[in-house]
């Protein structure tokens, strides 16, 4: 018994450590206000890109909540269209932030990570429906963000599977869920 409890404490401390020591030596000590939230270079140019396109990104939250959190957000361009819409989910402002930075921008400094990927026919079948739930999503109200345990910007792009059949974004769940399920 004492080996298993070692070793389930080891499995929690020992990721936490390490993300703390990547915080502490890494270059996420600036001041929020000016941190790079420009292009990651991730997506190609939308007007040379013909196709319909989804994406779902994840970069680590602001300061030492990025030891344990990321912020997720999601990215979609119609077949033919000119630009990306993104949409973020944040504890500011109006929850729903739609085109407020760059559609593959740093999130206060930390590259983004791309978490699925769908192009093609699938895209441009499954933005109708993300549209759908973006529009009546549940949660959308000044007030109604929370950081733990949600409703969040993880909450709100991976969602009930029932809402938005296609790819599965395979994002954390939580009792709160009623957002996008990619």
């Amino acid at each position: 018994m004492r080996k298993l409890l070692i070793a389930f404490l080891l499995l929690i401390f020992v990721p936490i450590g390490v993300s703390a020591t990547s915080y502490w030596f890494g270059d996420r000590q600036g001041n929020w206000q000016t941190a790079d939230r420009s292009s990651a270079g991730l997506l190609p140019t939308a007007s040379n890109h013909p196709d319909a396109l989804i994406r779902v990104y994840a970069a680590r939250t602001v300061k030492w909540r990025g030891i344990f959190a990321v912020h997720t957000w999601i990215v979609f361009k119609e077949k033919s269209a000119s630009r990306y819409v993104r949409y973020d989910y944040t504890a500011w402002g109006e929850p729903i932030r739609s085109n407020g930075f760059a559609a593959d921008g740093r999130w206060f400094g930390a590259a983004p990570e791309t978490i699925v990927a769908v192009d093609g026919d699938e895209a441009s079948r499954l933005i109708p429906k993300i549209q759908h739930v973006i529009e009546n999503y549940k949660f959308r109200s000044l007030g109604d963000y929370s950081a733990w345990p949600g409703p969040n910007s993880n909450t709100f792009c991976s969602g009930r599977p029932r809402r938005c059949s296609g790819a599965k974004s395979g994002l954390a769940a939580n009792r709160n869920r009623q957002g996008l399920s990619l």
